[in-house]
This record gives C-alpha cells, structure tokens and sequence, in this order.
C-alpha cells in the first residue's frame, strides 16, 4: 500500500521512526491525535484500504472528524481516499513564509 511511484507515503499508526505501530489505537481520541501529529508533519492524505473500513465504525470520532475536517475524495469496494485540511501550524508557516518574501523583495 506504501509503493504509490514517486509519492511520499507513511504509515497510519506509526512509530516516531516511521515504522508500523503494529497496534491500533486505544480509542478515538487516540486516534485522532496521532492523525493530526501526522497532519502536522505534513500529511495531506488518508488512504483506507477495504480492509481498514472497520476503523470508520469503531472509532466513530475518527470518522466524524474526517468528515468535519477533511474531503473525501474518493472512495469506492477497494479504498478511500481523504484529503487532509492544511493543519494551522502549516498555514501559520506558508503565511510567514510568504510574508518574509515579500519583505525581502
């Protein structure tokens, strides 16, 4: 599920090296914070395989969340795709980043 050509791809959980968690989250909560650790890294996608549908109906705030703060923007028999929203932290830094550029020009 990793191998998507020349996009960079992470695991969802994962440990701080990067690597599979090899463990599902306690409870929504959870969840939903490493998410947004991951969001705020720079992750702008959630990809579910088929296989992973349950964690939609198990961790209900994930879902909700996802659909509050995220586009689906595909979804179909063998996966889903979310679209993640730019976390504040990451338009904080493209507007300082923008802001500095200007200055210097």
């Amino acid at each position: 599920m990793l191998a998507l050509g020349a996009r960079r791809t992470w695991h969802f959980p994962q440990l701080d090296d990067g690597r599979y968690a090899g463990y599902y989250p306690a409870d929504s909560k959870q969840a939903i914070d490493h998410l947004e650790s991951l969001r705020s890294k720079g992750a702008q996608y959630l990809v579910l395989s088929s296989t992973a549908y349950w964690w939609l109906e198990h961790y209900d705030a994930l879902r909700t969340h996802l659909d509050s703060g995220s586009r689906r923007i595909w979804g179909d028999e063998r996966c889903m795709i979310y679209q993640l929203a730019p976390s504040k932290k990451q338009l904080r830094e493209e507007l300082l980043a923008e802001v500095a550029g200007r200055l210097d020009a």
